[in-house]
């Protein structure tokens, strides 16, 4: 047992409601394609990767200040 590898995992609960992939964030807040990817580079936003790379809608507009 002291051999075994815990892996960090995100019970599916815990997911925001709200997630929607990068591309439709992008063209529905017409912000460019790299400006979520900053955001998570700096701290401030999460992505997660489910697929593709998805965004919360509403985390990702509190940390724009909209």
């Amino acid at each position: 047992m002291s051999k075994v590898i815990k892996f960090k995992t995100s019970p599916v609960d815990s997911l925001p409601d709200d997630l929607m992939k990068i591309g439709e964030f992008v063209k529905k807040y017409k912000v460019d394609r790299s400006y979520p990817y900053k955001l998570r580079d700096r701290g401030k936003l999460t992505l997660y990767k489910i697929g593709s790379f998805r965004v919360s809608e509403s985390e990702a507009l509190r940390v724009m200040g909209v």
